[in-house]
């Protein structure tokens, strides 16, 4: 019951059901072997939950209880607050847990304004400082070498 308020509470859900297997595939790539015989049973398989949307804090505190549910994708916000990048990607690295994290600028929400050619050259650094850090041989790899490295591939960009 813990699991299920804790999630409920902090967390916005969003489930893709029975549509992968747990190698944790990428959407783009995962496929279906169709030419299995139906299993002597017929009746439906429990569905699983294979991603979800939280924060970057909310991550690392749930991290086992997501393992425990087979959670293998997580789209990340709060990716702005670095302290927490750094340890949602190390811990999502060690339980091979693959993030989306969201890019967004503070600078231009909530009220907040700047001219347009100071915003995209803001937004061209923050997604280029994000991209070498956490990326393919991102500098987080490199600085913690001791540990796998599970580089980010997919990012969202903040509505």
């Amino acid at each position: 019951m813990r699991l299920q308020s804790c999630l409920a509470a902090t967390i916005s859900v969003l489930a893709l059901l029975g549509c992968m297997d747990s190698a944790a595939e990428s959407p783009a790539t995962a496929t279906t072997d169709n030419s299995a015989a139906a299993p002597a049973d017929s009746s439906p398989a429990a569905p699983e939950i294979y991603a979800l949307y939280g924060w970057a804090e909310t991550y690392v505190k749930y991290a086992e209880d997501l393992n425990k549910v087979g959670i293998h994708w997580v789209r990340a916000g709060g990716w702005e607050r670095r302290e927490w990048a750094d340890k949602a990607a190390l811990l999502a690295a060690r339980n091979g847990v693959h993030l989306t994290p969201t890019l967004m600028m503070p600078e231009i929400s909530y009220g907040e304004t700047m001219p347009v050619e100071d915003s995209i050259t803001l937004w061209r650094q923050r997604v280029r400082e994000n991209v070498q850090r956490y990326g393919p041989e991102g500098t987080i790899w490199k600085e913690n070498a001791d540990q796998p490295a599970l580089p980010i591939r997919y990012w969202q960009i903040w509505n």
